[in-house]
């Protein structure tokens, strides 16, 4: 497949802005000049080619993703819909947490530490999809590439589940608790709402008591997680034994290189001078390419064993490589084959 190659600000502009950064007078004084401003903080486009299974406002795509998400964990052993999930790093959509609740789970923990979503346009997700579960639809394809079809689950949502979940006082209250948890401060997660809203990390294992959760799930966030052991050590604790977990995690490059796989060519001072210091780029680095921590799709695997975790599923999205071994950073030259073709995964585990 030819892909096109997206323009990007001169590199010499974004090694000069990450660098200036770790001197807080400077940067100060490149920030108060427009010029510079216009041409160097300018956001880079994302990879026209991007990985397709992308999180979305779309309520198809929470549909497809959840009932995808449902149908595996069924298959590994989960009965019906599970009672408290978690998602991590939902950014401006709930959908796939409210087609969870929609289809019978009782509780949802959104995790997001970047802002709260629009009430209004998660309301109207929601609409969209109570409409979709009444209907009983089929889980059409996202697009062309990824996120293959599903049929509706009626073995896992039968008829008489469905009668008790899509009543019309049930369907209310879980719509209710949108504006609730969007709009009450702090951490809500002994109150009695459907949605609890955390403004917090996914690192900190202390925001959920231990063997609370039956299931987590994430689309294109784990990868912009730099301290993941601390990540998979948290959601250990939050899992209760028999708890299953479904990431999809996007191996690209989020456009900081020419290439899907061009971020595997920076070596570690190259990648720090380009990103800047952390706390100079915060806002900026929101679901960016200077957020993504490069660690390929083995370096998840290998954290689930440590950290308890059976997988039981790798779904793995492919790519042809773009970018010459013998051009790789040291870090990455060694990397296995199957780790450097591997443009976006859906990894399904469960807590032993």
């Amino acid at each position: 497949m030819q892909t096109r190659t997206p323009t990007l600000p001169p590199h010499y502009k974004r090694i000069a802005h990450g660098a200036a950064s770790y001197v807080p007078p400077l940067y100060a004084a490149l920030l108060r000049s427009a010029a510079f401003v216009r041409r160097v903080r300018r956001a880079p486009p994302q990879e026209p080619e991007a990985a397709p299974m992308r999180h979305g406002n779309s309520a198809a795509y929470c549909y497809n993703i959840w009932l995808r998400y449902l149908a595996s964990a069924s298959e590994n052993g989960l009965d019906g819909p599970p009672e408290t999930v978690v998602e991590i790093g939902p950014g401006d959509s709930l959908g796939v947490g409210l087609a969870a609740l929609i289809s019978g789970c009782g509780r949802l923990h959104a995790v997001e530490p970047q802002g709260r979503p629009s009430i209004e346009a998660n309301a109207a997700i929601f609409d969209e999809l109570a409409g979709m579960f009444t209907r009983r639809e089929p889980a059409e394809a996202y697009d062309a590439r990824a996120l293959a079809p599903c049929d509706f689950p009626h073995r896992i949502l039968n008829a008489a589940r469905l009668e008790k979940v899509l009543a019309e006082d049930r369907l209310n209250a879980v719509r209710d608790s949108i504006e609730r948890a969007l709009t009450q401060q702090g951490d809500r997660s002994m109150q009695p709402n459907a949605i609890s809203y955390h403004d917090a990390s996914a690192t900190d294992t202390a925001l959920l008591p231990e063997n609370s959760v039956d299931m987590i799930f994430s689309q294109h966030t784990l990868e912009h997680v730099e301290d993941l052991p601390n990540l998979f050590r948290a959601m250990a604790l939050w899992l209760k034994p028999g708890g299953h977990m479904a990431h999809i995690v996007d191996f690209g490059s989020h456009g900081a290189a020419q290439t899907w796989d061009g971020h595997w060519a920076y070596g570690e001072l190259h990648w720090r001078l380009l990103r800047g210091r952390p706390a100079a780029s915060t806002a900026a680095r929101t679901r960016s390419w200077e957020s993504i921590n490069r660690e390929p799709l083995t370096t998840y695997i290998d954290l689930l064993a440590q950290y308890g975790f059976e997988t039981r599923r790798v779904e793995r999205e492919t790519a042809e490589p773009e970018l010459p071994r013998r051009k790789m950073a040291p870090k990455f030259r060694k990397m296995s084959e199957a780790d450097r073709t591997t443009r976006t995964a859906l990894v399904q585990a469960r807590r032993v």
